[in-house]
Order: structure tokens, then sequence, then C-alpha cells
């Protein structure tokens, strides 16, 4: 899951691990649904923001 500090709460898939001056970041993908069509976006997100998807 995703805590998108605009978007709230997503599922996403973790593509890449790295470290920066933040720590732990990844690259994510993940899916907002929105009124006039879904859109995909990838975006680097701290570690801190993403949580395991429940069973």
């Amino acid at each position: 899951m995703v805590n998108h500090p605009v978007h709230g709460l997503a599922q996403g898939l973790v593509l890449q691990w790295a470290q920066d001056q933040r720590g732990w970041v990844a690259l994510v993908v993940f899916v907002l649904e929105q009124a006039g069509g879904d859109v995909t976006v990838q975006e680097w997100l701290p570690a801190d923001r993403l949580r395991p998807a429940s069973a």
C-alpha cells in the first residue's frame, strides 16, 4: 500500500529500491482512480510511505 501525501492510500507495486539522502526509497507504480478515467503513476517515494498490502 502506498500512503501518498496528496492522493492518500492506493495499492501499488515496488519496482526498485535505492538509498538516497532521505534513506531508503522505492520506485512505485500505482493507479489513481479518477472520475475522468484512471491514471497510472510511477514515483520515487520514501520507504515510510509504504506498507505491506493486507491479504
